[in-house]
C-alpha cells in the first residue's frame, strides 16, 4: 500500500462525485494492488501502520475504491489528535498487548471493581468541556 497526498487524489478520478472538486487536505488516498480495493461498506475502518516496530492509525477509510471508480480516500488521524485527547482525557494505552490470563485473574480476584464508565455519576464519566465539539476540519476553497 502506497500513501498519497490529498493533492493527487482527485486527478486518479472522481472519487466524490463532484467533477473538478478536489478532496478536503484532512485526507489522503492509497493505491493498493490490482484486483482489490476499499469499499463503501468499509468505511470507518482503520488504515494502521508499522514503523521500527511501533503500530499506530494513520487514518479511517472514508469514501472511494470500487464503489466509486477512484482510489480509496481516507481521513487522516493527525488532523483530529487534539479532539481525540479532549475525548480520551487520562485513558490508558497499552504500549504492549495485556496478557488474557492476568486480565482473567483479576477480574476473578475482584468482580465488584469492574465499573462501566457509561453509568451516570462515575467519577470517570465527567465530560472534558469542549470533548463533545465537533473537530476543525479543513476545507479546500
Amino acid at each position: 500500500v502506497e500513501v498519497t497526498p490529498s493533492e493527487s487524489c482527485g486527478t486518479r478520478g472522481d472519487i466524490r462525485g463532484d467533477v473538478g472538486v478536489p478532496p478536503p487536505r484532512d485526507t489522503f488516498c492509497i493505491t493498493i494492488p490490482e484486483g482489490t480495493s476499499a469499499c463503501q461498506p468499509d468505511g470507518g475502518s482503520p488504515l494502521a501502520c508499522e514503523e521500527r516496530g511501533v503500530w499506530f492509525l494513520l487514518g479511517t477509510a472514508s469514501v472511494g475504491g470500487c464503489a466509486q471508480g477512484g482510489p480509496p480516500l481516507f481521513t487522516a488521524t493527525s488532523h483530529y489528535e487534539r479532539w481525540v485527547a479532549g475525548i480520551t482525557r487520562e485513558a490508558y494505552f497499552a504500549e504492549t498487548p495485556p496478557d488474557p490470563r492476568e486480565e482473567e485473574e483479576e477480574s476473578t480476584e475482584h468482580p465488584e471493581t469492574t465499573v462501566n464508565p457509561e453509568i451516570r455519576g462515575h467519577p470517570n464519566a465527567t465530560e472534558h468541556p469542549g470533548a463533545r465539539e465537533r473537530p476543525e476540519t479543513t476545507a479546500n476553497p
